[in-house]
């Protein structure tokens, strides 16, 4: 890289992984590549007991130098005091530290709190929620101060703007990256047809992530009772780890439909390349707040059509009619009649995951967003 490396800690008090903490990782593997030096630090308490699932997902990310902190939520004297504490060795034993980067709003006061003691610190705040921040003295001074405000689309830019905390002027929207590598149009779908005991041409409907009320599930399975009208032998999958959703309760929605032999919920899976590789179309249902939608960035790397809600910053990355179909939220007719225009017309759907393909090489790699991100450091100094 022809700009000065340099040392950049990312805090992440995620407890799981999260689109959040996929975005925290992608991007220290970007900024890994173009030379700068990245410690991440993540949470490792939750509800008074030790998690290591974060930072068993950050020591993956080659080069990156992980440490445990507790980032509790809420006001914890004893284990905000502790968090200080390391930051503080932690600058300490690296003087070179100049970007403290937090994701949430724990890490972002830490951060401020560390640089009244180290004053040539940079804090960068990146914003991934649209849910609405209370516009109180504390908030607007707390990002006023900070050195750079991102968020991760224009919907959550625009509600800080509306709120009073920050005029739109002064937020970068920068969205983040997928490993176009890892992700790909060359992938075989195969084993997992196999291991569904489907054949390739069995038309295969797939949604990744967490098993959470915002990702309107339900309202997917409703909607796959009119795709399987249509395509008796078309089936729906949805990848991920229960949550606010249980497995159980989706699955007795599928029989009351009677669909249940048509829909499968593996749970969490490892290999969701191969799953996405072996879908006909991606589609994402969420309802609510989708700040930084790795998912849909995925399926378009591996050429795959969307079918996507409009929430949050999924009319930033799917183009419409291009890459895929956006459609309303919470109505089950809108995303089958999307679901529906793609298998009654399959040269369409190729086109879409070509374009998304395209798009994702173009704007949305892994390196790409770590070089939008690496100028917003270097124009802090």
């Amino acid at each position: 890289m022809d700009s000065m490396p340099l040392t950049i800690l990312q805090i992440a008090s995620s407890s799981s992984m999260t689109g959040e903490a996929g975005h925290v990782f992608s991007l220290s593997r970007g900024l890994i590549e173009r030379g700068h030096r990245v410690l991440i630090g993540c949470r490792s308490i939750k509800k008074g007991k030790p998690v290591d699932v974060m930072l068993q997902e950050a020591r993956k990310v080659e080069g990156a130098e992980v440490f445990p902190l507790n980032l509790v939520k809420g006001i914890s004297l004893r284990y905000d005091l502790a968090d200080l504490g390391t930051l503080d060795r932690l600058c300490r034993n690296n003087p070179e530290l100049r970007i403290v980067h937090a994701h949430r709003s724990k890490e972002h006061w830490l951060a401020m709190l560390l640089r009244r003691r180290y004053p040539y610190l940079r804090v960068v705040r990146t914003r991934h929620v649209t849910t609405r921040t209370r516009p109180h003295i504390l908030n607007r001074r707390l990002y006023r101060n900070t050195d750079a405000v991102i968020a991760t689309s224009t919907a959550i830019r625009d509600g800080l703007a509306t709120s009073g905390i920050l005029p739109a002027e002064s937020i970068s929207v920068l969205h983040g990256g997928v490993d176009a590598k890892r992700f790909h149009p060359g992938i075989s779908g195969e084993p997992f047809r196999q291991e569904l005991g489907v054949d390739m041409d069995v038309p295969l409907v797939v949604a990744v992530g967490h098993l959470d009320r915002v990702k309107g599930y339900d309202v997917l399975v409703r909607a796959f009772r009119e795709v399987h009208r249509a395509f008796p032998a078309a089936r729906l999958v949805i990848v991920g780890e229960e949550h606010e959703v249980r497995r159980e309760d989706l699955m007795n929605l599928a029989a009351e439909l009677d669909i249940a032999d048509r829909v499968h919920l593996p749970g969490r899976r490892e290999d969701i390349p191969v799953i996405m590789a072996a879908s006909t179309v991606g589609v994402i249902s969420s309802v609510g707040s989708e700040g930084n939608s790795r998912v849909a960035l995925e399926f378009m790397a591996t050429g795959k059509p969307v079918v996507s809600t409009t929430v949050g910053c999924l009319p930033d990355l799917i183009r419409d009619n291009e890459t895929g179909i956006l459609v309303a939220p919470g109505d089950s007719d809108a995303p089958a009649q999307g679901i529906l225009r793609i298998l009654e017309a399959p040269e369409m759907g190729r086109a879409f995951g070509k374009a998304g393909r395209k798009l994702v090489e173009t704007t949305y790699t892994e390196e790409s967003a770590a070089e939008r991100v690496e100028g917003i450091y270097l124009g802090l100094f």
